[in-house]
Parts: C-alpha cells; sequence; structure tokens
C-alpha cells in the first residue's frame, strides 16, 4: 500500500514537474516579450516584429486560457479566461490589421494581459508544491526496513511494510521503530518527540509501549508488533496532514467571484457598443474600433496582478523581519485570527534539556554527576556534562562505573561509593535525604523540572534539577498578542505539571496537555468548526496535524522540515514574538489586496463606460490598463513600510 503511495505520488510530482517548467518557460518569455512591446514604443524597432512575438505569445503563452474559455463557453457558463481570450485575440486582431492600414496597434496590451495573468497563476502554484513537500517528508520518516525474528531464533531484515501483528523485531540502537509494538525484552531510551515534543527519550522497559516512526537512541529492544501497516500512530498522523492539506483551497480572488457577472456584462456591453455605433456612424471601422477598446479596457490585468502584487511585496517584506510567507492563502488566513494556540517544547522552550537549578553542595554534586555521566548515553548526562564544561568542573576518574535500567549510575570515585538516579534508587541504596533536598525537588517537580540526586556513600551531596529553558522572548510574544485581542491557548503532548510550569510563566491561562498529533488535530478542527479563526504555532512533526488542521500555520524556523513545509509561514530564527508580527503583517497585506481589487474593479467600470461611450483608443485603452497595473504596484509598494 505504501508503495503503490509513492509510485502515485512519484508520479504525480513527474507530471507536476514538466508542467510547472512549462509554465514558468511561458512566464519568462511572456515578460521578455512584454519588455520588448515596451521598449518599442519609445525606440524604433519594427513592427512586424513585435507583432510577431505578440501574436506567439497571446497563442502560445496563453494557449490555457484560450481553451479553457472555449469550454467555459461550451458550458454555457462565463468566466475570466472568456474575457483574457476575447481580448487579447481582439486587441491581435486590431493591431495586425492596423499594421496595413497605417494605423496605431496597441500589441503591448495583449502581451501585458497574459504576462500578468500567467504570474497570478504561477505564484498560487507553488501551494501545491508545499502541499506534497510535506506529505513526502512524513513518509520519508517511516523506516523502510524491519529484523524480524525468525522461528529458528534468527533475524531476517523483510520490508517494513510486510510486518503483521504478533512479529517480533529487533530495534537497534539509533534505528526508528518500524511499527507500534509492545517491549518484550530489553531496555532503551526511545525519542518520542515526533508525537509528544518532550525533547527528553521516554524509558522503555518490558511491557511498555513503542510507537513506529520514533527513534531508538540506547540501547536494543525486542518489540512484539501491534498494528498492521498503515493503521499505527504515525500512519494516522500521515493521513490527517493529507487530509487536511488537500482540503485547503487557495485564496479565493474577488475577480474570480465576480466573474461570473462581470464577463457577461463586458460581452453584451461591448455587442452594444459595435451595434451602436454602427447606427450612430454609419463607420464600421470606428464601430469595431469602439468595441475593441470595452474588450480591452475590461481586460482583468489590474486586477490579476492584484494579489500577486501585494503578495510578493508582503514576503519581500516579512523577509526582512524574518516572517517566511510561503502562500497567499495565509495573507486571508491571518485576517480575522482570534485564537493562537501554541505547542510548548521547541516552540516557547529551547527544546533541548538543560541544567536549570542545583540544590546542596553546588560544586561536589556538579563534580561527582559530571564523572558519572562522562560514561552515560542519557540524555540528561548531555545536559549536565555541557553545564559541568562550561562551568570548568574539573573531569574526575570513575572506577566500576555501572549504569542501572531505570534507576541511574553508580562507581568509585576516589575510593568512595558515588551515586546519581531517581530518589527510588537512592533510597534502595540507603541514602538519607534530607528534608531539605526533597522539599527543594518537589517544588522543581511542581514547575515541570526533572529531577536527580547525587550521593557520596550514604549520604545525599545535592540534586540537580534540568528542564527545557522557555525561549527569552515567549512572554513578550503573549503579551503582544494579548494586546490585539487575541486569545492565546497552549497546546503540547508533555505532561500536565510541565505544561502549566510553563503556561504559568509566560501568562497563558489555557492549556491542554497530554495530547497526541492527531489529539493536536482534533482539538484545531473542533475550535475552527465552533466558529474560532485558529493560529497554531508549532516546530515538530508532532506539529504537521495541526499546522495543516488550523485557520493558520506557523511554523517556527528552528524545528523540523516537515513541520515548515505544513505551516503556511515561518518564523526564521526560532523566536515566538514574530507570531504577532507575521499576523499584523499578514493583515495589512490582505487589507491592500482588497484595496487593490477594488480599484481596478472600479477602474474597470469607469474605463467601460468611457470607452463604451467612444472617448477611448483601443491604444489609450491598452495605455490606461498598463497605468492601472502600475497603480496597484505602488500601493502595494506600501505593504513594505509596515516593517520597521
Amino acid at each position: 500500500m505504501q508503495h503503490q503511495h509513492a509510485n502515485h505520488e512519484g508520479m504525480a510530482q513527474h507530471d507536476h514537474r514538466s508542467t510547472a517548467k512549462v509554465a514558468k518557460r511561458e512566464l519568462w518569455v511572456s515578460g521578455l516579450v512584454f519588455l520588448y512591446t515596451v521598449a518599442a514604443m519609445v525606440v524604433p524597432i519594427p513592427v512586424w516584429s513585435v507583432l510577431l512575438l505578440s501574436w506567439y505569445v497571446v497563442l502560445k503563452s496563453g494557449w490555457t486560457f484560450h481553451m479553457r474559455a472555449i469550454d467555459a463557453i461550451k458550458q454555457k457558463r462565463a468566466n475570466m479566461d472568456v474575457l483574457v481570450s476575447m481580448g487579447t485575440l481582439s486587441a491581435m486582431i486590431w493591431s495586425t490589421t492596423a499594421l496595413f492600414m497605417d494605423g496605431h496597434h496597441f500589441a503591448e496590451s495583449a502581451v501585458a494581459i497574459i504576462f500578468f495573468v500567467l504570474l497570478g497563476i504561477y505564484l498560487e502554484d507553488r501551494q501545491r508544491v508545499n502541499v506534497r513537500e510535506a506529505v513526502g517528508l512524513l513518509f520519508a520518516e517511516h523506516p523502510t526496513l524491519a529484523h524480524r525474528k525468525q522461528d529458528d531464533g534468527t533475524w531476517r531484515d523483510i520490508a517494513a511494510a510486510a510486518l503483521k501483528v504478533g512479529d517480533v523485531c529487533l530495534v537497534k540502537t539509533g534505528e526508528t521503530v518500524p511499527q507500534d509494538g509492545v517491549v518484550v525484552d530489553g531496555h532503551s531510551t526511545v525519542d518520542e518527540s515526533m508525537f509528544t515534543g518532550e525533547p527528553l527519550p521516554a524509558e522503555k522497559l518490558r511491557g511498555d509501549t513503542v510507537y513506529g516512526g520514533t527513534i531508538n537512541r540506547t540501547g536494543s529492544v525486542e518489540i512484539e508488533i501491534a498494528a498492521e501497516p498503515g493503521t499505527g500512530v504515525f500512519d494516522q498522523m500521515v493521513q490527517v496532514v493529507e487530509k487536511a492539506l488537500a482540503s485547503k483551497a487557495p485564496i479565493e480572488k474577488l475577480a474570480d467571484r465576480i466573474s461570473a457577472v462581470f464577463v457577461p456584462i463586458v460581452i453584451v456591453i461591448a455587442t452594444s457598443t459595435l451595434i451602436m455605433w454602427l447606427y450612430l456612424s454609419n463607420d464600421p471601422t470606428e464601430a469595431v474600433r469602439n468595441a475593441i477598446a470595452v474588450l480591452v479596457i475590461a481586460c482583468p490585468c489590474a486586477l490579476g496582478i492584484a494579489t500577486p502584487a501585494a503578495v510578493l511585496v508582503g514576503t519581500g517584506a516579512g523577509a526582512k523581519k524574518g516572517i517566511f510567507i510561503k502562500e497567499g492563502s495565509a495573507l486571508e488566513a491571518a485576517h480575522g485570527i482570534d485564537l493562537v494556540l501554541f505547542d510548548k517544547t521547541g516552540t516557547l522552550t529551547e527544546g533541548r534539556p538543560s541544567v536549570t537549578d542545583i540544590f546542596g553542595d553546588e560544586k561536589e554534586t556538579l563534580r561527582i554527576a559530571n564523572a558519572l555521566e562522562l560514561r552515560s548515553e542519557h540524555p540528561l548526562g548531555a545536559a549536565i556534562t555541557a553545564y559541568a564544561k562550561e562551568l570548568g568542573i574539573e573531569v574526575s576518574p570513575i572506577e566500576q562505573y555501572e549504569a542501572i535500567p531505570g534507576r541511574g549510575l553508580k562507581g568509585y570515585l576516589n575510593q568512595q561509593d558515588v551515586r546519581l538516579g531517581n530518589e527510588l534508587f537512592l533510597q534502595e541504596s540507603h541514602v538519607v535525604l534530607s528534608d531539605e533536598i526533597l522539599r527543594k525537588a518537589s517544588d522543581a517537580r511542581v514547575q515541570g523540572k526533572t529531577v536527580v540526586f547525587v550521593a557520596r556513600g550514604t549520604k545525599v551531596v545535592g540534586a540537580i534539577a534540568i528542564a527545557d529553558r522557555i525561549r527569552e522572548d515567549a512572554k513578550v510574544a503573549i503579551q503582544r498578542l494579548d494586546e490585539m485581542g487575541i486569545d492565546v491557548g497552549l497546546v503540547t503532548g508533555d505532561h500536565e505539571a510541565s505544561a502549566n510550569a510553563v503556561a504559568a510563566l509566560v501568562g497563558i491561562d489555557q492549556v491542554m496537555a497530554n495530547t497526541l498529533p492527531t489529539r493536536k488535530a482534533e482539538i484545531v478542527k473542533r475550535l475552527v468548526e465552533q466558529g474560532h479563526k485558529v493560529a497554531f504555532v508549532g516546530d515538530g512533526v508532532n506539529d504537521a496535524p495541526a499546522l495543516a488542521s488550523a485557520t493558520l500555520g506557523i511554523a517556527m524556523g528552528s524545528g523540523t522540515d516537515i513541520a515548515k513545509a505544513a505551516g503556511q509561514m515561518v518564523l526564521m530564527g526560532g523566536s515566538p514574538s514574530k507570531a504577532a508580527d507575521a499576523i499584523k503583517l499578514s493583515q495589512f497585506t490582505f487589507k491592500t489586496i482588497k484595496q487593490n481589487l477594488y480599484w481596478a474593479f472600479g477602474y474597470n467600470v469607469i474605463g467601460l463606460v468611457l470607452a463604451a461611450m467612444g472617448y477611448v483608443h483601443p491604444g489609450i485603452a491598452g495605455l490606461a490598463m498598463a497605468l492601472s497595473s502600475i497603480s496597484v504596484l505602488l500601493n502595494s509598494l506600501r505593504v513594505a513600510r509596515t516593517v520597521k
């Protein structure tokens, strides 16, 4: 099943790449020809070359519009393709006729229409690429091979997709768990951050559940497969992302909404203009000229660039602020956002464990802990040794080192018995824990910190608290959103104590903890269905379903490629305070888009009336259309000034 999906995806990607390559080439060709036709207005260039190149653009680059226009007419409906086709063809027919009548041509108008409409389509098409990238990256995370146990006790490598419920598999250090299962032998620590977001790997002993797609960090374990391929938690997450991304519609343009009414009106006005001027002037040339002027001035050139122009300026302005706006739909989505949900680990926090407190004899506690942890592979050990190195703690040699799974470490330092581990481990070793150390450890746990105790002989030396540090600007991010009148919530796969501790420190009241990836997406969907416009800010693989399901998905630039592919925006540098900047910039950009559309539409209405009355020559109509496009571009440039 996965293999078929991969083949299907591969074929689809190949077809899309071919289509995208052709579209990009035609965009470049039409752009270069447009510049050539504009140059012809001020530089002596043979008219025949201008017309020849313009006909190429109208027929070749604009071929899709003509075909879609024919289909629309066959189905008895009108859209902007009909107007583009009629306007460009009529402009070229008139210009070619003018060549033999020694009249004025306006081929540049036809080329401009094709170029600007193609530009808008090209920018919107990038969204489909993001959809495929997000799903493709998720599938890339899943292992392809598994070590299955044979009846004779040997191990055989098979395709992970061929596993069945009840099979026993070996997962070695550093390997990815092939499918959901239960540990039947061995001990290890497994990185489940893709599901929980928690940076600390989870201890796995006999009887514990493991999930496909997670990474075995230390030791080897044998697991009994408990889910068929395609039905595990990881597969459910992929399905949620696929469904959510596929359901996202591109930004709905005002030009599309009014086309069903606007296009027939333009055709009626052009036809009426032809008949009226035939009756009034009895001059077929003047009648045709005025009718063509109506079609040319009504062509959606300014309408076609109203959105892409603002998007281009908005994305550039965002880039200066470290905000990457990936698609136009993000601008519409940001309008009216009333609730922002943050992931915890890697978003509001740094996403890696570090020492926050040392209780008791600080130097001696750290010296013993450093000596023991230098021999350990546990992630908590890395945090302790890094902190000891930072403070310049001397490295002491350990003898008779031993790691007790699920408990801690022990050995001899300067011929003295030393230990490091959890409270139970030290109590079993008859170590006396002082009331003060226990009280401080309890307070640290309430704050969501992990505490390890250090002992020499039967006496506790101290304790070390380890946690994921909160980002410096996390509290500022929440305050800025509050000032904008936007509610804020915390949704995390971490346990409740840690979630509440972080929420209290940054000023968040709404907290949802212990949420798996699909549950995060369900929470977001439910809130959207209730009428909220929800922005989700996250950084991990586990956040991809929620990012894809939200009204606006904002990914942290310091996060995974999958999260960044699923999000519509990326905050470069990993600063959560940029979420407020992203929403403000998007709202202003979207407001500018609406202004552009209203201006372009208003221009068309006024221009239609003047052209029908005979006050606008087709050549002037082409110039007016170009000036309208320039005004849209100038208005769009105002967006850049919103970024300080």
